[in-house]
């Protein structure tokens, strides 16, 4: 993706990667699983366990509960293929 500055910047903040830059690919099943039992096993603090995840997938009815609740507020851009 090729991104164009209103004004004269370095071109070093044009070339650089977001982590936050998503595609809006929809995300598999089996990578939705990975990503959850990596965060699982992710340390908490103070040790409280067990974690609890929320999910929804774009283009479902839960998904536009979800990004117009309080999630909204912290989500990573329109294109997000999860919540």
């Amino acid at each position: 993706m090729t991104r164009k500055a209103d004004f004269e910047i370095d071109p070093l903040f044009l070339q650089r990667w977001s982590p936050r830059a998503m595609s809006g690919t929809p995300m598999t099943t089996e990578d939705m699983n990975r990503l959850f039992e990596a965060a699982r096993w992710a340390p908490s603090s103070g040790n409280n366990q067990p974690w609890r995840f929320a999910y929804a997938r774009a283009g479902t009815p839960a998904f536009k509960n979800f990004s117009t609740s309080w999630w909204r507020a912290i989500a990573l851009g329109a294109r997000r293929p999860a919540l």
